[in-house]
């Protein structure tokens, strides 16, 4: 089931990413963006491959989107549920590994 959320945000932070180049010509938010996209989808296809470091690699991925808009946070309201959305993301995947390691 978590791989569920992992591809969901891969095709959101890939589609974030066009849409900033397509608006305003952005390579920056293209690059993020499928940098991004291509870092959740690994991470996807590890959990739901049952391998290991998926939930590391999902955190990590939550952790790039974080502090990719983290700086613009103030600049439109796109930063903000892009910080919300690594927050949130990172605290539930952090929890996942947590619930991994304690055995349950």
């Amino acid at each position: 089931m978590s791989h569920h959320l992992a591809f969901s945000l891969a095709g959101l932070t890939g589609l974030g990413g066009a849409m900033g180049f397509i608006k305003k010509g952005s390579k920056a938010s293209l690059f993020g963006g499928l940098l991004t996209s291509a870092a959740f989808a690994s991470s996807g296809y590890l959990i739901q491959q049952n391998m290991d470091y998926g939930f590391e690699s999902a955190l990590a991925a939550s952790a790039l989107l974080t502090a990719s808009s983290i700086g613009r946070v103030r600049a439109s309201a796109l930063p903000k549920m892009l910080t919300a959305l690594g927050l949130t993301s990172g605290a539930y995947y952090a929890y996942k590994i947590k619930q991994f390691q304690d055995g349950f």
